[in-house]
């Protein structure tokens, strides 16, 4: 296992790290104990959560698994969604902002959401109490929020890492014009930078190789990928184009499906197990194999249901792919 610095600051994080977005929701107590021990016995060091991952019993979850383990592990959690919230209400925000008054009717205050002063100091004791930590070594903005001033935001970060509470702080999901204001906001200001952005990237999504990816670099901000397998798709399991298995987390999740889910997609899984099988892989070490071998990339996150999958991923920082291999795959992607 590798362990990169994170952009341009100090903070090495484990080249593979262990994505927890299932804790609590299709992972029980039990499960996730064994895998949180199965990543760190494979040199995982990192982890990467969000207070709103089932309804905090994500972080709850992660910081139980990690006890004992805390001063040499990197923990990274988000801020910015409503913990309570259902995914119906997650995807709502992200599409286009919350309806206040229809939220105020179900008893539900503006102020418990978004990256307005008043949640994220909120927010931030409610992820330490739930993780069991004194600090959070990556604090994430979950989304661009454009109903708070920006310099709101960042001077509230600031007044964490000042605390000692926060470490570093990345953003996630942020348009390469959205990253740019925050680190010219922060220099003119003298406030804390983000060190890192969090994108989905994978083989069927690579939209961020035309501006997000150079402007992070330009910046110096580490890139964290996520969805390497769009959400399992790339590796192969799914066979029945109709619809998800129950259970599964296209099942649950409507944005995971509108995004990569359709007969394009499926073509394209069947072409990557052919490529996969002539190149005596498995089409997840592909995928995830595309991922590590990008140069603006630092870490890319994972996430598994089993111990025997996560070891069988966590094989692929040891056996990178050749120049040969990523051509072949340049050529399928297109």
């Amino acid at each position: 296992m590798l362990y990169p610095t994170l952009g341009r600051s100090g903070l090495r994080v484990s080249q593979l790290v262990l994505g927890t977005v299932n804790f609590g929701e299709l992972i029980g107590a039990e499960e996730v104990e064994q895998l949180v021990a199965t990543a760190l016995d494979h040199g995982i060091s990192t982890f990467d959560t969000a207070d709103a991952y089932a309804r905090g019993n994500s972080e709850r979850l992660l910081g139980q698994a990690l006890r004992g383990n805390r001063q040499r592990t990197v923990i990274c959690t988000k801020v910015g969604l409503r913990v309570e919230d259902s995914e119906a209400d997650h995807a709502s925000s992200f599409r286009g902002g919350y309806d206040h008054e229809e939220r105020w009717r179900r008893g539900i205050s503006p102020n418990e959401a978004g990256l307005g002063r008043i949640h994220i100091v909120t927010a931030v004791e409610d992820s330490l109490c739930r993780l069991a930590t004194d600090w959070i070594d990556l604090y994430q903005v979950h989304r661009w929020d454009s109903d708070v001033p920006l310099e709101e935001t960042l001077r509230a970060l600031d007044d964490l890492v000042r605390s000692g509470k926060v470490r570093y702080i990345g953003c996630s999901q942020y348009a390469a014009a959205q990253m740019r204001e925050a680190a010219a906001l922060a220099g003119e200001r003298g406030l804390t930078p983000f060190i890192s952005m969090q994108l989905p990237y994978n083989l069927l999504s690579r939209g961020a190789e035309a501006e997000i990816m150079p402007a992070a670099q330009e910046l110096g901000l580490g890139l964290l990928t996520f969805q390497a397998l769009a959400g399992g798709l790339l590796t192969g399991r799914f066979k029945d184009p109709n619809g998800p298995e129950e259970g599964s987390r296209f099942a649950s999740r409507a944005v995971l499906r509108d995004r990569y889910w359709s007969a394009e997609t499926f073509a394209f899984v069947a072409r990557l197990e052919e490529l996969a099988r002539k190149l005596g892989r498995r089409a997840e070490e592909l995928a995830i194999g595309w991922n590590l071998a990008q140069p603006a990339v630092d870490a890319t996150l994972i996430g598994a249901a089993r111990p025997e999958d996560l070891i069988r991923n966590c094989l692929i920082a040891e056996r990178p792919l050749s120049a040969e291999e990523l051509a072949a795959l340049r050529e399928l992607a297109g």
